[in-house]
């Protein structure tokens, strides 16, 4: 899972606002919403091992209703 050193790599990209995707140095990826290069709004968080996040996101934080989708299948919805 990410730490927030892997979200706090998304800040040192090029400041990004509105949906677009950033693949992380460490295999991860986001795609969606971000504002001033954090997630923000909807998106979907890609661990490189094939396990999901996606849901809503405030200033880089997970927050409200997402989904897990674990690489074995499982699935965990918060």
């Amino acid at each position: 899972m990410s730490t927030p050193s892997d979200l706090d790599e998304l800040k040192k990209e090029q400041s990004k606002r509105g949906n677009g995707a950033v693949q992380l140095a460490n295999g991860d990826s986001f795609e969606g919403d971000m504002l001033d290069s954090r997630p923000h709004g909807t998106g979907v968080y890609m661990w490189k091992d094939g396990s999901t996040y996606s849901g809503d996101w405030l200033g880089g934080m997970k927050h409200g209703r997402g989904r897990y989708v674990y690489s074995n299948g499982d699935l965990y919805e918060v």
